[in-house]
């Protein structure tokens, strides 16, 4: 028997050996899928994370955006209230103006109309006195005619008698005795 029996004992080595390589490798297959398994648990955790996070984020950018939708509009109404309440001011001013300056208006019109009374009753009284003044002077200014005026003669003594003028006019009588001969 030349090497029988060895070489059952040399593959029964190597079975064992085989048995142990296989479980070996069993070992370390299983320990590859349980860390296969493990990194495929944290990635579909990270999966599910990011996909959680996607969503939060969406959510945050949604709520961020009504809350600037909802900012917008309150300045806008509050804006628009400004300029509402800056209409009614000046609307109300510019009543007050109108108001006060028809008050002015008219209070400078009653006083133009005294004034404008005073003025026409002294042109008037103005005009009267000018008038009169003007046609006294212009009378004054006329040639006036000339009439006869008395005129005194003296004249020697003379006999006692009454004195007639030119016009043949009788002054006097002989009882009153001498005087002047008017003539008129």
């Amino acid at each position: 028997m030349c090497g029988g029996g060895n070489r059952d004992a040399q593959r029964r080595k190597a079975e064992r050996e085989q048995k142990e390589a296989d479980r070996l490798a069993r070992e370390r297959q299983n320990e590859l899928d349980r860390i296969s398994r493990e990194r495929q648990a944290i990635a579909a955790d990270q999966a599910s994370s990011l996909v959680r996070m996607e969503q939060e984020a969406g959510v945050t950018l949604a709520n961020n955006l009504a809350t600037v939708k909802d900012l917008e509009q309150r300045q806008a109404a509050r804006i628009s209230t400004i300029r509402a309440d800056a209409a009614n001011e000046a609307s109300r001013i510019s009543g007050q103006a109108s108001a006060e300056a028809a008050s002015i208006r008219s209070a400078a019109d009653a006083r133009a109309a005294g004034i404008a009374a005073e003025a026409e009753k002294t042109v008037k009284a103005t005009k009267l006195a000018g008038g009169a003044a003007s046609a006294s002077i212009r009378a004054l200014g006329q040639k006036q005619p000339e009439a006869n005026t008395a005129k005194q003669t003296r004249r020697g003594a003379r006999a006692g008698g009454s004195r007639t003028t030119q016009a043949q006019v009788q002054r006097g009588s002989g009882s009153r005795g001498r005087g002047p001969n008017l003539s008129i």
